[in-house]
């Protein structure tokens, strides 16, 4: 709370598994910092499935302007997260582990480009969920959303005129796009 209050704190992680509790046993620490608007993260790999995605649609509810993102869901967990998402404009997703066919296509068509998020999962899944986004049948502006500038927002900051990356796609050997976040 001191960090939030004094440093400027944007986000918090939280591992249910690994701190062997339920993810509706974060509402007491949400509602201290809730006034910050702040982001939480929460590793898909960490929630109990059924029962803590309950939870966190609750806890998506009850506190509309806490950001949540669901980090490292992979193809089998899509059809929660999806859902999730669905029902809560404040549950946004990350990419790291979404490097299946159409997965960001898809999730920008239903949700918007602004609920999707690179970067936050693991360095190890980096190239594969980047080569995902470069390929993703989207468009440059959506792409470089789901880049930076969706993650960007959620923690506040403003890049716009002259410190905006151009959103044209560079072209590589033989053709291939090639990105440069």
């Amino acid at each position: 709370l001191q960090h939030f209050e004094n440093e400027g704190l944007r986000c918090v992680s939280f591992f249910p598994a690994t701190s062997r509790c339920a993810v509706c046993e974060i509402e007491k620490v949400i509602s201290k910092i809730a006034r910050f608007d702040p982001i939480v993260l929460i590793d898909a790999w960490e929630m109990k499935e059924k029962i803590d995605y309950r939870d966190l649609s609750n806890l998506a509810r009850l506190f509309p302007t806490v950001s949540f993102v669901i980090k490292q869901a992979m193809w089998w967990q899509c059809s929660i997260l999806i859902d999730l998402m669905w029902r809560h404009n404040n549950i946004f997703a990350d990419i790291s582990w979404l490097h299946f066919r159409d997965a960001i296509k898809t999730m920008t068509e239903h949700f918007g480009a602004n609920r999707l998020l690179f970067g936050i999962g693991p360095a190890a899944h980096q190239g594969a969920a980047l080569a995902a986004l470069i390929y993703a049948n989207i468009s440059d502006r959506t792409r470089v959303s789901i880049a930076y500038r969706n993650l960007e927002q959620l923690l506040g900051y403003a890049v716009t005129g002259a410190e905006a990356v151009k959103t044209a796609p560079l072209r590589g050997r033989a053709g291939h796009k090639r990105c440069v976040l």
